[in-house]
Parts: C-alpha cells; structure tokens; sequence
C-alpha cells in the first residue's frame, strides 16, 4: 500500500512527465494543452500538501515548522507561475520564459523535499500512520482546487473553509476549457 511519500513522488513524477512532453511538443497548440494540464497536476499536489502533509511535516520533524514554511513559501511563487501561465495563451511572448522558470521552480522544490524532508518523515512517522496518509492524500485529491488561487489561505484551517467552493469553480472552469481544446 502506498504511504503519503509515494503519493507525492508520484505526483512528482507525473509532472516531470508533463514538463518532458511540452519540452517535446511540435507546436504552441500542444504546448499549451500539456500547460493545462500542468496547472492542474500542481495546483491539486500543492493543495494537499498544504492541507494534510505539511501540518504533519510541522508535528512530526524537530524543525518542521521551518522545513513546512519553506516549503509553502515556495509554492506561493510556483502558484504566482501557473497563475501567469493562466492567463496567457502558449502563443504570447512571455510564456516561453515563464514556463521555463516555473520548471525551474518545481524542479528545486522537488529535489529539497526528495532529498531531505521525504526521507526525514519515513523515519519520523510509523509506516501505517503514514500510509493513512497517503490514502487521506489521495482523497482529497477529488475534493482541493485545480487552478493556482495565490492569495488564498495556505493553513489547513483557511483551506478548509475556502476550498470546496473554489474547487466547484475550478472544475466547472476545467470542464469549459476542455471542451474548448476539443472542439475549437
């Protein structure tokens, strides 16, 4: 079974996927659905992250507050990323560099909590704990956002009270965009 570490690494590595389709992608057309889906893929992972496993990250290391901090404050400026990609078309000018630095940014992010704060929290947490966890993680997944929203709350307390709304948006909103990739 699967613990919360093994859900996020997939998640990572589901995006990596992601970031080596568009660095392959023939057109800005194809770019650009890829960039959907990214938005999507991140925005989702770094909502239950900030909502269950960071708070866990926070009781469980000696310095977790500061390692959780870190960690969200990152994802304020990868939410800033995917909030500009947003809002441009694969075609304008400053999407090229933009993307390029959110790639970047999840890259880093990815290979500090990889390298340090996944392995820290094996240790810290009993294998069952965290494979409830995981399970909690995968959950929720049906239930966060799925657009970057920067200036919503980042504590579980906030993201509770504001997600569900925000998700229904989110999910009408995807559900426009994907029938407008498929028949415009």
């Amino acid at each position: 079974m699967p613990d919360a570490v093994d859900v996020l690494v997939q998640d990572h590595r589901e995006v990596e996927e992601l970031f080596s389709r568009y660095e392959r992608a023939a057109n800005a057309d194809e770019r650009g659905k890829i960039v959907h889906a990214v938005i999507h893929e991140l925005a989702v992972h770094g909502e239950i992250e900030e909502l269950l496993f960071y708070p866990r990250v926070r009781t469980s290391l000696p310095d977790g507050d500061a390692l959780a901090d870190e960690a969200v404050d990152e994802h304020l400026e990868i939410k800033k990323a995917l909030n500009d990609l947003d809002k441009m078309t694969a075609r304008d000018d400053g999407f090229e560099p933009r993307m390029r630095e959110l790639m970047a940014e999840v890259r880093h992010h990815v290979e500090e909590e990889e390298n340090d704060m996944f392995p820290r929290i094996r240790d810290a947490i009993d294998r069952e704990p965290l494979e409830q966890l995981g399970n909690s993680l995968q959950a929720v997944k049906k239930f966060v956002p799925t657009r970057p929203h920067p200036g919503a709350p980042t504590g579980p307390a906030g993201k509770l009270a504001t997600a569900p709304p925000v998700a229904l948006v989110d999910r009408v909103r995807d559900t426009v965009r994907s029938w407008r990739d498929d028949y415009m």
